[in-house]
């Protein structure tokens, strides 16, 4: 991987960033004697995914496996990874005392992912691409390289306590963020990078400094997600039950470090190491198996039903899958380190990296649909002749027995900034 480093420019008076831990910074502008400040920066960020994809068997009794009696058993069956380039816009600006407004824009300058069998699968064994049966989809499978301008985030913080205000007082943040979807929204086997989705954040952060060399901090959070009508998350019918991604909350807890400083060079370091823990509800998601599912060549054409959805009980139209599934609930918990380094009066550099780890958790994961009319289960047609079956809702991968979930899945984030304090 080779990186280019871009400079950031960066002309006006002395930056008002208030003097805190970075996450706590937060900018003043238009009160008392500062008329305007701001900053723009450049940030290059390098992700990489790995996960293991399983997927349900039925083992019927009587198996070398199964005994004693029939059951359902996990067996992994291809490993999934992902790697991904972007380059952030990040500009932000003082509108009064400890009032910022902030925005970000990323283009991605590429994005690919790849399904292969895992150790010990092959086309004779494979519960996914086989000559047995009919093959879910193709593997090997590699995705289209995904390029283009992503979805902006646009944000706003408030300090109503700062310690830059007096010494050694603790700052108090409180903060809001949307994200817009102003990419285009992906579909399988295109190039677009949109989510397709709003997401609106609130966060609050608080810090307490230590001495003058050690500043912990707690930043907790909640983000509420919704469809965009345009997008490919689709609201069909009252029997659908899940539209969207799902709603998440997170906690980070840290400390920044000043194990160096020199306001004589006009220098300073700084460390800041965290431990971030998030959980996420049951929704409708871009999977592992999200290209794969919406590219695959199974379809009426080739006598192959398995990636049509079952939306009547008699199926003039059937419709193939989009390969967006419903995801089960999960959690994530990681850990990360960044360095910053002040190396000019007006320009400051930040280098770092981050982890994930997400826990097991299913992805595809329908339900048939809902009982409207309370009689104890899903029909096609129920006592007022309604078909209570959810439209999105695939027996193939989705019913008990047949589906599949993610386990040991990382996630490696490195992150270079240059930052022009305006």
């Amino acid at each position: 991987m080779v990186t280019t480093i871009v400079f950031v420019g960066a002309l006006g008076g002395t930056p008002s960033v208030a003097k805190a831990a970075d996450i706590t910074n937060v900018l003043t502008g238009f009160y008392g004697a500062e008329t305007w400040s701001g900053y723009a920066s450049l940030r290059f960020e390098h992700a990489q995914k790995r996960s293991a994809v399983v997927r349900e068997w039925v083992c019927q009794k009587g198996d070398i496996l199964c005994p004693q009696r029939s059951a359902v058993l996990d067996t992994k069956q291809l490993d999934f990874s992902e790697h991904a380039s972007l380059l952030h816009l990040d500009i932000g600006a003082g509108l009064y005392r400890h009032l910022e407004l902030y925005a970000s824009v990323p283009f991605v300058l590429g994005w690919q992912s790849e399904l292969s069998h895992s150790a010990g699968v092959s086309q004779g064994n494979s519960l996914v691409s086989t000559g047995l049966t009919s093959t879910l989809f193709g593997v090997p499978y590699e995705s289209a390289n995904r390029v283009g301008i992503g979805d902006m985030t646009i944000g706003l913080k408030w300090a109503p306590v700062h310690s830059s205000d007096q010494l050694y007082w603790p700052t108090l943040v409180l903060g809001f963020e949307y994200l817009a979807p102003t990419g285009t929204a992906r579909s399988a086997g295109s190039s677009n990078v949109g989510g397709g989705v709003h997401a609106f954040t609130l966060y609050s952060v608080v810090s307490q400094p230590i001495g003058s060399w050690l500043e912990p901090y707690l930043r907790v959070s909640g983000t509420l997600r919704t469809a965009d009508p345009t997008g490919p998350f689709k609201h069909s019918v009252v029997t659908q039950t899940r539209v969207s991604p799902g709603h998440s909350m997170g906690v980070e807890m840290g400390t920044e470090l000043y194990p160096l400083s020199s306001t004589a060079l006009g220098k300073d370091f700084r460390v800041d190491v965290r431990l971030m823990a998030d959980f996420t509800t049951d929704g409708r998601e871009f999977t592992e198996l999200f290209d794969a599912l919406g590219t695959s060549d199974c379809d009426l054409s080739g006598q192959c039903d398995r990636t049509l959805y079952t939306r009547t009980r008699f199926d003039e139209n059937p419709a193939k899958t989009d390969g967006i599934t419903d995801v089960e609930k999960y959690g994530r918990l990681g850990a990360s380190i960044w360095f910053y380094y002040d190396a000019l009066r007006y320009l400051s550099i930040q280098v770092g990296g981050m982890y994930h780890y997400k826990t097991r958790h299913y992805i595809t994961y329908a339900d048939a649909g809902k009982d409207l009319d309370g009689r104890g289960n899903v029909q096609w047609a129920n006592s007022a002749g309604q078909n209570e079956f959810n439209p999105y809702y695939n027996r193939n991968y989705d019913e008990y027995g047949s589906r599949f979930l993610v386990e040991s899945s990382h996630d490696f984030r490195f992150l270079l900034t240059l930052k022009g304090h305006l």
